[in-house]
């Protein structure tokens, strides 16, 4: 698993397949105080709206590197702002929220707003509108 998939030019093609777009949304202070994780945002397309994913960065310091926090998924579009609260900072998350039987093209709720917080030790996503994945990247990287 990786933060971006492989980008390929199919024979003949002119364009590198899927296009994809990588952001550093910033840092906060999301586990423990005075000790900050990175965000990352990245967004994949081919022919449709494609994919976007966030994912916090932590430093796992038995095998010294840098690994993934927690990683969330949507379709087409995720968007998140650094909240700071007095527990611990955390993620406003906004983007298309798509319900188990919806298609691409017609999101359930088209402008969804979540909370991603760490708090007692778990990281809780509130409403659960997108995949969260902890400890590894989200589906589809």
């Amino acid at each position: 698993a990786a933060l971006l998939d492989v980008v390929e030019k199919a024979k003949g093609a002119t364009m590198w397949f899927p296009r994809q777009t990588a952001r550093i949304v910033g840092v906060g202070a999301f586990m423990q105080p005075d000790v900050q994780q990175l965000i990352v945002a990245v967004h994949q397309t081919g022919a449709d709206c494609g994919s976007a994913t966030l994912t916090v960065f932590r430093y796992d310091s038995a095998a010294a590197k840098i690994v993934p926090a927690v990683s969330l998924a949507n379709g087409c579009a995720l968007d998140a702002k650094i909240v700071h609260e007095s527990a611990g900072d955390a993620l406003q998350l906004k983007g298309p929220y798509y319900g188990p039987k919806a298609a691409m093209c017609c999101p359930t709720k088209e402008n969804a707003s979540a909370m991603l917080r760490y708090r007692n030790g778990k990281w809780r996503l509130t409403p659960a509108y997108y995949e969260m994945s902890v400890g590894k990247y989200a589906f589809g990287q």
